[in-house]
């Protein structure tokens, strides 16, 4: 049942994201919350463990460090750059 969410929320979550940025060029925070909050939700019930949820917590870290840069350089816009990070916690 929980993987089944997993494979709900995330391919749901992007599609919104999409076709709001594509609409109105902004990605609503509502969204890259939901998916933060997904992740940490599901987690435990799919089997990560405390050092694999860590590793993406990390990962998320780097990658929003990175994407900060690219939005203060003018490259990307800063919605772009939390949905990046949000989703580089799904991915790890």
């Amino acid at each position: 049942m929980f993987e089944l969410a997993v494979l709900i929320i995330f391919p749901l979550a992007m599609l919104v994201s999409a076709s709001m940025d594509i609409m109105t060029m902004t990605i609503p925070n509502k969204v890259t919350l939901a998916l933060v909050a997904g992740f940490f939700v599901l987690a435990p019930f799919v089997g990560f463990t405390w050092q694999e949820s860590g590793l993406h917590i990390a990962i998320a870290v780097a990658m929003l460090v990175i994407t900060m840069g690219m939005f203060a350089m003018g490259w990307i816009g800063g919605g772009d750059a939390k949905l990046f990070a949000a989703t580089g916690l799904w991915l790890g």
